[in-house]
């Protein structure tokens, strides 16, 4: 039964074949070796959050749908406002923020400042397109993400 991981890469690899991009050629654009590219897309390796943030941002990808595999597909335009450009949910954010500084307190991990805003962001922005409350679970399997 394949893996998250691989999931995660065969996803990758939908996104770069309908932007009609060679391994190489999306490398460039994430500023990573093609080898790189090659090992996420084969499940050998995860993306950092800041580049899961990069190709939402460079090419609108759903990162639910990336990440998670929910949602419809990716499609290569943002056809949909994301969650970072709605209106601030104060109090989800602050959840999001305790969760996370839970999970890192629960598995005695620290991270460094910059993946850990990565990770609160991605995290905010998964409940608030997808309208799920955060918890240990999610927390745990986005820390895996990173970490």
């Amino acid at each position: 039964m394949p893996n998250d991981t691989w999931k995660l890469g065969e996803r990758l690899k939908q996104v770069r074949e309908q932007l009609n991009q060679n391994q190489d050629s999306f490398a460039s654009s994430l500023s990573v070796s093609i080898n790189t590219v090659s090992n996420w897309e084969r499940g050998l390796g995860q993306p950092p959050a800041g580049k899961l943030a990069l190709i939402r941002d460079k090419y609108g990808t759903d990162l639910n749908w990336l990440i998670s595999g929910e949602e419809n597909s990716p499609s290569g335009e943002c056809s949909k406002v994301s969650a970072s450009r709605k209106a601030l949910d104060s109090e989800k954010l602050r959840q999001v923020m305790m969760c996370v500084e839970d999970g890192l307190a629960r598995h005695n991990k620290a991270i460094e400042l910059d993946k850990k805003v990565s990770l609160i962001t991605l995290l905010y922005e998964y409940i608030i397109g997808t309208d799920k409350d955060i918890d240990t679970e999610l927390v745990d399997k986005y820390l895996n993400l990173i970490t």
